[in-house]
């Protein structure tokens, strides 16, 4: 008896390539996932910066450092975070976020040479005094 063995060599071929792209999809979407938590956490802090007091500019930055590891925690869900800047000057804060996501498989990363995707997000805002902040943040919550 003679059969075909059409499904085998087909399976043999398409199964590989269907797994590849549905596990590449789910990194796709675990690091957009873990780059907007890192933008909505960046812009948090650059708001709860905004408002924080103290007499000298080391005492000031050791506040905001304090309030960033109060605020970007270990909730990321495959990210490794690589840098976590803030910095103070006069009337501006900014900070700074980046962080990486490495890949299992070399190959998935059509873009370059390495291993890893990353991303980097920087945020500025304007220090205000904390009855501002408590101003700005009623008008905010009111617009809900």
């Amino acid at each position: 008896m003679k059969e075909n063995a059409y499904f085998t060599v087909e399976a043999a071929l398409v199964l590989p390539l269907v797994t590849s792209a549905l596990l590449l999809t789910v990194f796709l979407f675990i690091f957009q996932y873990d780059r907007c938590l890192l933008e909505q956490d960046l812009n948090m802090l650059a708001v709860c910066a905004a408002s924080v007091t103290a007499e000298s500019r080391d005492a000031l930055e050791e506040a905001v450092r304090e309030k960033a590891t109060g605020i970007i925690a270990d909730k990321y869900v495959a990210w490794k975070m690589e840098e976590l800047q803030a910095v103070v000057s006069g009337d501006q804060v900014s900070v700074k976020g980046r962080g990486s996501l490495t890949l299992p498989v070399p190959e998935w990363n059509l873009f370059g040479n390495e291993n890893t995707w990353g991303a980097g997000i920087q945020r500025e805002t304007r220090r205000i005094s904390p009855a501002d902040y408590i101003r700005l943040y009623r008008k905010i919550k009111v617009c809900k």
